[in-house]
């Protein structure tokens, strides 16, 4: 059976934005972010037929950019993948990550001005562009404590609801 399978070229662009200041641990690597500086996403526009990557590992730590270009290549392939564009499963909306206690405890742990070039890391256009969060409610394993918003038993009113330090701490006072 042929069919028509779609390669990414050999060659590659490399491109960096404020490249990574890495620190080393005996238990792996990281990419410095301070008041003064957090590596940061490249602006490139990238043209009809190509491809952008952004990866990271212990050899290429922080924001690695990768530019290809596809190719089509015929070939005869084992296995051969349908698909069907006028078939939709769901609308992706956004990207984001968990806000948890211990973000917010690791964020106060920083000086404001590193605080804020963290938060532009991974919310503007010079980072990773978040524009979703989620929030857990009460505690979670992320948590320094088992916590929920009404531990009375049998509160179904929830008379007793009320938000915990954490919320106010750690989650809703870095969103807001």
């Amino acid at each position: 059976m042929i069919g028509l399978l779609l390669l990414f070229s050999a060659s590659a662009i490399f491109a960096f934005g404020h490249e990574c200041r890495i620190r080393k641990f005996p238990s792996g690597t990281v990419c410095v972010c301070n008041s003064t500086h957090c590596d940061t996403v490249p602006s490139i526009n990238v043209s009809h037929g190509k491809y952008q990557v952004y990866s990271t590992s212990k050899s290429k730590p922080g924001f690695y950019c990768e530019i290809g270009s596809f190719i089509n290549n015929t070939t005869v392939a084992a296995n051969e993948i349908t698909v069907n564009p006028s078939v939709k499963y769901q609308t992706i909306i956004g990207f984001g990550g968990a806000f948890t206690d211990s973000t917010g405890i690791n964020i106060n742990s920083l000086p404001a001005a590193a605080q804020k070039k963290l938060i532009e890391s991974y919310f503007s256009e010079n980072g990773i562009e978040y524009n979703l969060c989620r929030v857990p409610l009460a505690g979670t394993d992320f948590s320094t404590r088992a916590y929920s918003y009404d531990d009375v038993p049998l509160d179904t009113n929830l008379s007793k609801f009320s938000l915990q330090p954490e919320d106010f701490n750690y989650k809703v006072s870095k969103l807001f």
